[in-house]
């Protein structure tokens, strides 16, 4: 499960994600993905630690979200890479 914190006033989305199921590569390509969208920052403190800057007016009550169901569809996609199905 992930921790989705919504700072309006900093116009930022916190995320904290559980570093046991999340993989610090995947978490790096979602943002590498979301170049275009966003700013963000990364750190590893209680968990693996995004910060996401939107560059435009956007709805941050979903930006966290969108990004966390990205990586899944990254995970996935690796695992059925891995297991040689597509």
């Amino acid at each position: 499960m992930n921790n989705i914190t919504v700072d309006k006033e900093g116009k930022k989305v916190d995320i904290i994600f559980n570093r046991d199921f999340y993989y610090l590569d995947i978490i790096k390509e979602g943002i590498d993905d979301f170049k275009e969208v966003c700013d963000s920052s990364i750190s590893n403190e209680e968990g693996i630690n995004i910060s996401l800057h939107p560059k435009d007016e956007g709805d941050l009550n979903t930006l966290g979200y969108e990004f966390s169901n990205y990586l899944l569809s990254l995970m996935k996609e690796r695992l059925l890479n891995q297991n040689g199905r597509n």
